[in-house]
């Protein structure tokens, strides 16, 4: 998202708890990291985001910050819940506090809806099947409120899992590619996965943030779903990027009963219709280019440009980019 703004001539500034270089790391990888301002912000007290907005007035604010990660919101519950509502609220009411034209992006998530037997649409019931999609799903439901009550331009982002090249590795997709090409390139020899047998609808993020910020431009706020609209299992996910390294995913996978979540979705499945009728918009890249993109990042990172181009198999991939915490432009 900060690049596609800066792109577009926007002013970004971008949060975190703590301005550190670790925090940069994707700002750096990305090439944008002295064109973007960052401001340390700790979203979970009010006082400093109402601070924050009443300074910079921005144009747009898109809240992307959470634990976002569903496994480990079964460890820690209460901390998960308690950090997507607070801050999601905190953002909400600092904007109605001080203009409440300021237009607002809230990220929630196709975690809301659980196993979906049918494509899930803006208004389908919600049914959380982790603490992850509890606090996604009260943060909806607050954007909600805060439009109907108080007249704010607040969309919520139903979005799909997003993945790219800056995905960290204790995520299951960027395990799997990691771990694809160390085998590749002969620094290990297997895989250790949970429950494969789900389906998901994974999406570039490069992507879903064009049409978040497409959200805002909008004449009237709503609910939106952000997603391909084409779901794949895990297993086409494992074969798709051990195949592009010439590998056979069955000749290296271990299944570990405790990489196994408490309880597991076992399908997503979006209907973008609407979204893609109201906002024009429809994704580019597939599951093959994004974990093409992803293995070709990661293989560069231990080898170089013409050795991923050559074990691939192509030119140069398909570009990507990714969103850190809450991004602000004015």
């Amino acid at each position: 998202m900060a690049r596609k703004l800066l792109s577009e001539g926007y002013h970004v500034v971008g949060t975190s708890r703590a301005i550190a270089e670790r925090e940069s790391q994707n700002l750096v990888e990305l090439k944008i990291k002295d064109s973007v301002s960052m401001r340390a912000l700790d979203l979970q007290n009010g006082q400093q985001v109402l601070d924050l907005v009443d300074q910079l007035r921005p144009d747009e604010i898109y809240h992307l910050a959470a634990p976002s990660s569903v496994a480990r919101s079964f460890i820690e519950p209460a901390d998960t819940i308690y950090s997507i509502a607070l801050t999601t609220v905190n953002v909400l009411d600092a904007i109605r506090k001080t203009d409440k034209n300021i237009p607002c992006f809230i990220a929630s998530s196709t975690e809301i809806f659980g196993n979906c037997l049918s494509p899930a649409t803006a208004s389908t019931r919600h049914n959380p099947q982790s603490p992850y999609g509890i606090g996604k799903s009260c943060a909806q439901h607050q954007a909600k409120i805060y439009r109907e009550a108080y007249g704010l331009f607040a969309c919520s982002g139903i979005l799909s899992n997003f993945e790219s090249q800056l995905r960290p590795r204790n995520y299951v997709t960027s395990k799997i590619v990691n771990t694809a090409c160390e085998i590749a390139l002969g620094d290990s020899d297997k895989i250790e996965l949970g429950n494969i047998d789900i389906t998901r609808d994974w999406g570039a993020a490069e992507d879903l943030m064009s049409a978040a910020s497409l959200t805002l431009r909008q004449e009237s706020p709503d609910d939106y779903i952000i997603a391909t609209g084409v779901s794949h299992s895990l297993v086409d996910f494992l074969e798709i990027a051990f195949s592009r390294v010439g590998l056979d995913y069955r000749d290296h996978l271990i299944s570990k009963d405790f990489l196994i979540r408490p309880l597991d979705i076992k399908q997503t499945l979006c209907d973008t219709s609407l979204t893609e009728s109201k906002l024009k918009w429809r994704a580019k890249m597939d599951l093959n280019d994004i974990i093409t993109q992803m293995l070709y990042a990661e293989l560069t990172r231990s080898s170089t440009h013409e050795k991923a181009c050559k074990l691939l198999g192509i030119s140069t991939p398909k570009t990507q980019q990714n969103v850190i915490g809450i991004n602000t432009a004015n």
